[in-house]
């Protein structure tokens, strides 16, 4: 495994605040959050998307190493971590495996620093979610327990399966995709209601997704020619696409169509992890997924990602690269166990449990341009396992999937990122001084 600790010089670095960050996939390198957080960043010239130039670097204003350490990890078989033996990352490559092996290196990180009296935090992105859940909950049972003062989840997945889709259901996926659709729709000024401010829109969608619109998939078999036509003209409304195209496909509009579908007078597609990112197909269709998605492929960037962070680990930080970086490992996604828990259990479950049990806190960090996740799949399920505790902490962000990438939201997202680091260190002081009165 690969890790890399930015540590501020400190007179009482035990009383400082320790984040731990990984990223999903899973197969994923935490590169793209070492991006988002490290106190150095690739350059960027369009304040709207990632057009960089290679090995050029510069601060990062939007760090939070002023308030909190940083500790990056990458998961077996991603960055510049290697087997020692033919097959080893295989061992690892489960939901159960991949949660135990990192938990590990997290306990281990801690005792080898004298950190384990610190206030402690998990930062996690996408399947991430998943992974931070059982970490948590693994180091929180140990002999020793490690509890964690402060979460955060940025576009979580909250299943541990592989079919994510089938899991929800044919109707919450709809449901729930609608509101993100609808985003993407009107940041092109498709559908009926692009001139509404974002928020309201969101609002719209989601009265619609969660009122008429359920109800009608619900019965669907059962609506007249009229109700059916109605239902999919109010989706065209929302999403731009064709209220023919809406009806042949059940009243849905599935993802993977809708980004070929609503640029398709252009003959572009556009991207699942920040809509807002578009290229012609004749370019992306050349590459199999996930290679040729606007948002996080060469269509939409003028660098090499792979030798811009060889090159930042090289040049800025002076590691003696020796090795290609493994941005991310397919083969791991290919080869993983998806073995956790039943299907119909969330994560999101698990994990407010814990938070509720230790008097933490969490912040919910979401995307309205994501559409690996839509943002409406997992609040719902972070919300209903809340129960209305005001430990979880919810912000919604005109970002993509990366939120904390995200030139325009980086300095709203990153002041709820601080407001987080604050909490964290009242819930570790508050269960010091609770231990004392034992």
């Amino acid at each position: 495994m690969f890790s890399v600790s930015y540590l501020r010089q400190s007179a009482n670095p035990a009383a400082r605040p320790v984040m731990f960050v990984f990223n999903g996939g899973p197969g994923s390198s935490a590169s793209g959050l070492h991006d988002a957080f490290a106190p150095k960043k690739v350059v960027s010239r369009n304040p709207d998307m990632a057009v960089r130039s290679v090995g050029t670097y510069v601060d990062n204003n939007g760090s939070p190493l002023d308030a909190t350490d940083l500790v990056f990890i990458d998961p077996p078989g991603t960055g510049y971590g290697r087997e020692f033996t033919a097959g080893a990352v295989r061992h690892f490559s489960s939901v159960r495996d991949d949660a135990k092996v990192m938990a590990d290196f997290m306990a281990r990180w801690l005792e080898q620093h004298g950190r384990r009296g610190s206030p402690k935090l998990i930062a996690a992105e996408s399947y991430g979610g998943v992974r931070l859940g059982l970490v948590a909950a693994e180091l929180g049972r140990r002999t020793r327990p490690i509890l964690f003062d402060g979460y955060l989840l940025i576009s979580p997945s909250t299943l541990a399966v592989e079919d994510d889709e089938k899991a929800r259901g044919f109707i919450a996926n709809a449901v729930g995709a609608l509101p993100s659709l609808a985003a993407a729709a009107a940041y092109y000024h498709k559908g009926a209601y692009s001139t509404l401010p974002a928020d309201e829109l969101q609002r719209k969608a989601f009265a619609f997704a969660q009122g008429r619109y359920r109800a009608a998939l619900e019965r669907k078999e059962r609506l007249s020619p009229v109700d059916r036509a109605r239902v999919a003209d109010d989706v065209s409304a929302f999403t731009g696409v064709p209220s023919a195209q809406i009806d042949r496909s059940s009243l849905v509009v599935p993802i993977d169509a809708f980004v070929k579908l609503l640029l398709a007078d252009r003959a572009e597609r556009i991207g699942l992890g920040d809509s807002r990112a578009h290229a012609l197909l004749a370019l992306t269709g050349k590459a199999p997924p996930p290679y040729d998605d606007p948002s996080t492929s060469r269509w939409t960037m003028n660098f090499s990602w792979d030798d811009a962070i060889d090159g930042y680990f090289r040049n800025a930080v002076g590691y003696p690269v020796t090795s290609t970086y493994v941005r991310y490992n397919g083969a791991v996604y290919d080869s993983w166990r998806w073995n956790a828990l039943p299907a119909e259990q969330h994560i999101a479950s698990i994990l407010m449990a814990q938070i509720n049990r230790d008097r933490s806190s969490a912040l919910l960090a979401l995307g309205y341009y994501d559409l690996i996740i839509p943002y409406e799949l997992p609040l719902h399920d972070y919300r209903a396992a809340a129960g209305g505790s005001q430990r979880l902490t919810v912000r919604l962000f005109a970002a993509g999937h990366a939120v904390f990438n995200d030139a325009t939201a980086q300095r709203e997202a990153g002041e709820a990122l601080r407001n987080l680091i604050g909490q964290s260190i009242t819930n570790h002081a508050a269960r010091l001084a609770a231990r004392k009165r034992l």
